[in-house]
């Protein structure tokens, strides 16, 4: 009876060893929210100051009709290169001259040149949803910041980072439903390519939850940051779904920045990396 007694402990542990591996592998490797709220306080500052506004500057007066978002990624001494969504031009009676960026401190720029960044591996030379806008300030100051895109091997950070599935994600800009800038937070759901945005346009690829119902018109072209504040897409759209929340559930599109990365002309992929 005791030598049958003595023989437990050993077929416990080997019990232990055997089970120990199949929790490790059901086990959730990253945790879905670990930002404090210093971190998202800090990630809101920075993204305020990169993020601009688009709009139409009435000829006669100084009333700046808005259009849309961008952000602010990278510069050449005084002359600054933003991202954003396409379809922020599409007013036809408006000519590229009379879109102006303006900024966090309230300065609005005459856009020099816009470029619109296209699919061109498509057979259909697709233009995604993009569009690069350049801005020029007076001088050297003020020294607007910038979304850093590149570590320092030249990589880009989003490529070697992607944001894990239902990891927290923010989006900003500035919503016509609202005066000044907003900052909102969700979910990310995945890259599934979608069409469901501009019919002109193409390159939809992802898609996020927006938590606090308020990614509204006027943010398309802004950026989406993860909990690390690393841009990691362009918002396009938003759409609402219903549900039996009263408030309805928004689903919002976007364009990864490591498929503008892959789009870019190889001109524009210098001058980011350049940026001091």
């Amino acid at each position: 009876m005791m030598n049958l007694f003595s023989k437990f402990p050993l077929i416990i542990i080997s019990t232990i060893v055997i089970l120990y591996p199949s929790l490790a592998c059901n086990a959730q490797v990253y945790p879905k929210n670990l930002i404090t709220n210093r971190e998202q306080a800090d990630i809101e500052q920075a993204a305020r100051e990169f993020t601009v506004l688009i709009g139409i500057k009435n000829l006669g007066s100084s009333r700046i009709d808005e259009k849309g978002s961008g952000v602010i990624i990278a510069k050449q001494r005084n002359l600054y290169y933003v991202l954003t969504a396409a379809h922020n031009f599409d007013d036809e009676e408006a000519k590229d001259e009379e879109y102006v960026i303006t900024t966090h401190d309230g300065k609005s720029y005459p856009i020099k040149n816009r470029i619109q960044i296209w699919n061109r591996l498509s057979p259909t030379r697709e233009k995604l949803d993009l569009n690069v806008v350049l801005f020029t300030t007076s001088n050297t100051k003020p020294n607007y910041k910038y979304a850093k895109l590149i570590d320092s091997n030249n990589q880009l950070i989003a490529d070697s980072s992607p944001p894990p599935l239902d990891s927290v994600i923010y989006a900003a800009g500035f919503p016509h439903s609202a005066t000044g800038f907003r900052f909102a937070s969700g979910r990310y759901k995945g890259d599934r390519i979608s069409n469901r945005g501009d019919k002109e346009f193409s390159g939809y690829d992802f898609y996020y939850s927006d938590d606090t119902n308020v990614v509204d018109y006027g943010m398309s072209g802004g950026p989406i940051l993860d909990q690390n504040g690393q841009l990691v897409g362009i918002h396009c759209y938003g759409r609402k779904i219903k549900s039996s929340n009263p408030t309805g559930t928004h689903i919002s599109l976007g364009i990864k920045i490591t498929t503008f990365w892959e789009k870019a002309p190889s001109f524009f992929r210098e001058q980011i990396i350049s940026s001091p």
